[in-house]
């Protein structure tokens, strides 16, 4: 491995992962600077390292079936580690919104972004894939796309965090948005004459009353 205070350079790939200049670095002191670098550098590394395992088939074997011992059904965030069930539809019933399913399918992700939808303000999770088995497996690192509702349709279960107060955080800001979100809909609902402000009321009550995202 070849290191210099700019670049980046991975033992057997040709790869160069550049680290951006800026006047604000350059400020920094020479040890400082190259203490930044390293820890950097090892964090690059070992995310290369472990994504090569993962392509490799090794997924299962790196986040065991038995590591996913918290039920977050009802709960996810950004930076959960998951493992869910989900149904496969053929894509034409799958238009249709039919029951009809071909089977189910096993995934072990990561969630790495979770957003709601300009449109409907839907929950959305995109989770990449680690490890995956059962009907028309995807491969690992596939980006999947999960609505909200359909995540936490069967068991979902999580790995522990190492500090589960950086987990309760990112919580917190979920549900914030998540609150931003629905009186985004009820305003909507509201102005297009969908339903009455008193229905709003109570509907929203049963929303923040029952329901968690």
């Amino acid at each position: 491995m070849c290191l210099t205070s700019y670049t980046l350079v991975c033992y057997g790939s040709r790869k160069r992962f550049e680290i951006p200049k800026c006047k604000r670095l350059q400020s920094v002191p020479e040890k400082a600077w190259s203490q930044i670098i390293w820890h950097k550098s090892s964090f690059f590394i070992e995310r290369i390292l472990e994504h090569w395992r993962i392509r490799d088939g090794r997924g299962e074997s790196l986040y065991p079936r038995s590591s996913f011992a918290i039920n977050c059904k009802g709960d996810v965030c950004k930076g959960d580690i998951v493992l869910f069930t989900q149904m496969v539809h053929h894509k034409y019933e799958k238009m249709k919104g039919s029951e009809d399913i071909m089977g189910i399918r096993t995934v072990a992700g990561k969630v790495v972004k979770e957003s709601y939808g300009t449109a409907k303000q839907q929950h959305t999770f995109t989770i990449e894939v680690l490890w995956c088995e059962g009907m028309q497996k995807l491969p690992p690192l596939y980006p999947l796309l999960v609505k909200g509702r359909n995540l936490y349709g069967l068991l979902t279960l999580r790995q522990r965090w190492a500090n589960e107060e950086d987990r309760v955080k990112v919580l917190s800001e979920k549900h914030c948005r998540g609150a931003a979100a629905r009186k985004v809909m009820r305003e909507r609902k509201i102005k297009s004459g969908y339903v009455h402000k008193g229905e709003i009321r109570s509907s929203s009550w049963f929303y923040t009353s029952h329901i968690h995202f």
